[in-house]
């Protein structure tokens, strides 16, 4: 997947004698030439990727570091504020929300130029209309279809001999599922959505009861309103609404193609059923299907 238009690469070489150079400029080419090859083998025979920007108010390295634990090609990511002397990064990441179109490095042809962004095409800002042509090279975002995917969560099929996480007994999750005797539960700060699910919770919440949390509780005066902020005892409330509900409303605020957002798999993990748009509004159903208990 690429971002916006990209040149085709060239078919053949340029071919030019270095007899038609004038003496100076040879040797010119040739030191430069050498000074090159000694910097590169100088370097860390790991590739080096720089974060260039934020990732919010976090970093970019936090938020791609755990997804490279497992692979089988080594690299080192740092911040654009560390030092990282001679070293020629192989990569430079940028995240579309926190990119300043007038602070970029100069792009190398061997380096990549990866565009970040996991927000969907509602949600991605301006900055990008404003990108050099052809800068990026790269992508990554939660499409299967980018340069490097990096969705908010997946199912995988466990192994027998998978000790990452301890499983639950079956007493613990029977301990569990005795204190979830409420029906539906939203957690809702973005009141107002491209998806306009605002429109169908409010609806839905005529029909069925349903508690609500977060900024959001005035729009649906139907609802069973709570007061929850995450400021008090560290989130217990939240924790105990949870505790406490069977469903939970993953309704998302854009209806784009493989964008499930993490509310949909934290909630899973927490041994709710959410609740999603209709699936076909969902291309991505693979994720819908795993969980085996999602309504739509």
């Amino acid at each position: 997947m690429v971002l916006g238009s990209f040149p085709k690469k060239s078919l053949s070489w340029n071919i030019c004698s270095l007899k038609s150079l004038p003496i100076w400029l040879g040797v010119a080419l040739v030191i430069y030439t050498t000074y090159m090859i000694f910097n590169i083998r100088k370097q860390s025979s790991a590739p080096l990727i720089v974060a260039w920007t934020m990732y919010f108010r976090g970093t970019i390295s936090a938020k791609v570091s755990p997804t490279m634990t497992n692979c089988p090609y080594q690299c080192d990511i740092v911040e654009r504020s560390c030092d990282y002397g001679t070293r020629i990064p192989s990569a430079y990441i940028f995240h579309g929300r926190d990119v300043d179109v007038h602070d970029l490095p100069t792009r190398y042809p061997h380096q990549l130029m990866v565009f970040m962004l996991l927000e969907p095409p509602p949600y991605a800002g301006k900055a990008w209309k404003q990108f050099p042509y052809a800068y990026f090279n790269a992508t990554m975002t939660y499409r299967n279809d980018s340069d490097y995917p990096l969705p908010y969560g997946k199912f995988v099929k466990r192994s027998a001999t998978d000790e990452t996480q301890a499983l639950l007994t079956e007493r613990q999750i029977r301990k569990a599922l005795q204190r979830k005797m409420r029906g539906a539960l939203l957690l809702m700060s973005n009141c107002y959505s491209n998806s306009t699910r605002e429109s169908i919770i409010r609806r839905l919440s005529e029909k069925i009861g349903i508690t609500v949390a977060g900024r959001c509780n005035s729009m649906f005066p139907k609802a069973k309103q709570v007061y929850c902020p995450k400021s008090v005892n560290n989130g217990k409330c939240e924790d105990d609404l949870v505790a406490t509900h069977r469903f939970y409303i993953a309704f998302e605020n854009s209806l784009c193609r493989n964008y499930i957002s993490e509310k949909f798999f934290r909630r899973v993990s927490q041994m709710m059923i959410p609740i999603v748009l209709n699936r076909r509004f969902n291309v991505d159903v693979t994720a819908v299907r795993r969980a085996r208990g999602a309504i739509s």
